[in-house]
């Protein structure tokens, strides 16, 4: 028999097989719990002595959740696509609002994008791009929404990964 490597194999997206705690800060990955297979963002809070945790998106969540929300630190086997992600926000004037704070919305001033959660002490806001925790509400006029995508870009195709309401 005769074998033929391949030397030059193209693997659409980039991705790669490794632990959470492997990750960088703000590395997009799918990982699951409890057979449910969950698209995430992995976070530091500086606020609370560096500790590492994700933000566990959807349009599948996990068990019990309505919305994203914060996860802590798991011992897991990832899929990861780092930072090399997309995030698609809306251009229907119904899909945003200004005032309000929707739990488990995106948030941008025009020029970053933050998650918004509500936990038991208020508000909670994570820059994306960063990957943390805000010690502060952003700086800026917030508008919300929660008619978001974050996929892969593949040249004119988008591939969402995770889906907002």
């Amino acid at each position: 028999m005769h074998f033929q490597l391949v030397k030059n194999m193209n693997i659409k997206p980039s991705l790669v097989t490794t632990k959470f705690r492997d990750l960088s800060h703000g590395d997009l990955f799918i990982f699951e719990y409890d057979s449910h297979k969950c698209p995430a963002i992995k976070l530091i809070d500086p606020v609370n002595d560096g500790r590492e945790m994700m933000i566990a998106l959807g349009p599948t969540l996990t068990p019990g959740s309505k919305v994203p929300e914060l996860v802590g630190e798991l011992l897991l086997s990832v899929i990861s696509f780092g930072k090399n992600y997309t995030i698609q926000l809306p251009v229907l004037a119904e899909d945003w609002v200004i005032d309000d704070q929707p739990r488990g919305s995106l948030a941008t001033n025009g020029q970053d994008v933050y998650f918004y959660l509500q936990s038991q002490i208020g508000g909670i806001y994570i820059d994306i791009k960063k990957g943390e925790v805000c010690k502060a509400k952003p700086q800026g006029i917030l508008a919300y929404t929660k008619a978001w995508k974050i996929g892969i870009q593949d040249g004119d195709t988008f591939q969402p990964v995770a889906i907002g309401a």
